[in-house]
């Protein structure tokens, strides 16, 4: 993998395994993707992640470690109709879920931004 990057240690208890964050930023894109209408990752309004301490890793994806703190900010598009309270949920869940039953990591939390909404092209 590549070098300087920021490992997730997490303590299985016949070892240690450990995850690079860019794991983490890719199952939580994928999983997000796969929500039913959500359009994309978007790169977020703010672009001043490295002073606050959070990665930039993958497009539209934060992490922010503090010891065994792990937070996850996704900023996403959605597409024209969807119920945003609904789909952000269900982003939520199914980013937790994806990451922890492939990595054995918890999220203390899953942040959700709507930044766009697309709209079907008209012919």
């Amino acid at each position: 993998m590549a070098e300087n990057k920021d490992y997730i240690i997490n303590n299985t208890g016949k070892g240690i395994v450990n995850v690079n964050e860019d794991v983490l930023t890719s199952i939580a894109g994928v999983a997000a993707m796969e929500v039913e209408g959500v359009g994309g990752l978007t790169s977020g309004s703010v672009d001043i992640t490295e002073i606050l301490g959070m990665k930039a890793n993958s497009k539209g994806i934060r992490l922010r470690m503090d010891g065994d703190f792990c937070q996850l900010d996704i900023f996403i598009s959605v597409k024209y109709g969807t119920v945003i309270p609904t789909i952000s949920k269900a982003v939520q869940e199914k980013i937790y879920a994806s990451v922890e039953s492939m990595t054995g990591i918890r999220l203390n939390s899953v942040n959700v931004h709507v930044t766009d909404v697309l709209f079907e092209k008209t012919k």
